[in-house]
């Protein structure tokens, strides 16, 4: 069932949904967690997305009292800020999700709360932005019987989807700025330097370690070429109809680790129909923009509990 609370933003310039996969279990971190306690005998919330963690920017907070946001309200608040997304879809657990709207009501704007929709996720990341997508989608129709008419963001060709973990409160500015260059205005418009169209764009990050690929028994198969090897962040840009076709056309055995995965796939299968090759950028990636997937992740920001 999707829970659906309705944005009264109808800007005819803002272009942009957001999508946080919010469902996930967070194993590594309830048991970093765990071997917290045994230390220090403190108190810790055993989700991450519910910690508390001072503002990342010089915004002051309307109320001086609460000067901690929790991960996922920042996460959510750089989206509506920097990008800014007309609304942000958040996947989450339904168990989890009487607490989710109390925080993020806690935490940010009422304007700003009212950007955000709710749908439950699935048992996998995949499945949980799948279901955002489709919360989009059944969104927007509805919006067009009632209307009849077709609003910008029905428009696939201007239409991005910006795909971000919640668990990554520390996205700034600058990065976003480099994505949203990287992708142009309109897809049928834009075309990269070695002329090819971009259908998605992504953050990426040197890899500073040696790589190598190892089979089944733990021996090594090779060594990869590191300066052709990096490592992801999001947000994951994508125009509309390239992540929407990906997740539905892409084999749903599949368990892509990200989203971009699953577009190269699908824009794989579609290069023998087309006269211009479709290909997922990068851009540079901030270190800063790290996820939290133990509590060493948080230990530099003062950690609260909800």
């Amino acid at each position: 069932m999707t829970h659906l609370e309705k944005n009264t933003d109808n800007s005819p310039d803002t272009v942009c949904w957001g999508v946080i996969p919010a469902g996930g279990s967070g194993e590594r971190f309830k048991d970093s967690v765990a071997q917290a306690r045994l230390r220090h005998k403190n108190e810790l919330d055993e989700d991450k997305l519910m910690c508390l963690l001072p503002h990342h920017t010089q915004k002051q907070c309307d109320d001086d009292a609460h000067k901690q946001w929790s991960v996922l309200a920042q996460s959510v608040w750089a989206l509506l800020t920097y990008v800014p997304c007309q609304r942000v879809m958040i996947a989450v657990h339904p168990n989890h999700l009487e607490r989710y709207q109390a925080q993020l009501k806690l935490d940010l704007s009422q304007d700003e709360y009212a950007k955000i929709d709710w749908t439950d996720g699935g048992r996998t990341r995949r499945e949980s932005v799948y279901r955002a997508l489709q919360a989009i989608h059944q969104i927007e129709n509805e919006s067009l019987k009632t209307t009849q008419t077709t609003s910008p963001l029905s428009c696939s060709s201007s239409k991005m989807v910006w795909v971000h973990d919640g668990a990554r409160p520390w996205l700034g500015a600058s990065l976003v700025t480099r994505l949203r260059d990287a992708m142009g205005e309109r897809r049928e418009e834009h075309v990269s330097s070695e002329g090819s169209k971009v259908s998605g764009v992504l953050p990426a990050l040197p890899m500073t370690d040696t790589v190598k690929m190892i089979d089944a028994e733990g021996m090594v198969s090779c060594t990869l070429e590191r300066a052709k090897c990096v490592t992801v962040q999001t947000p994951q840009v994508f125009w509309w109809d390239a992540l929407w076709l990906a997740y539905q056309q892409v084999p749903h055995e599949l368990e892509a680790t990200d989203d971009a995965q699953l577009v190269e796939l699908w824009l794989d299968a579609q290069q023998p129909d087309v006269d211009v090759l479709h290909r997922v950028q990068t851009v540079d990636g901030d270190v800063e923009n790290r996820k939290v997937t133990t509590i060493a992740d948080l230990i530099s920001d003062s950690v609260g509990s909800v």
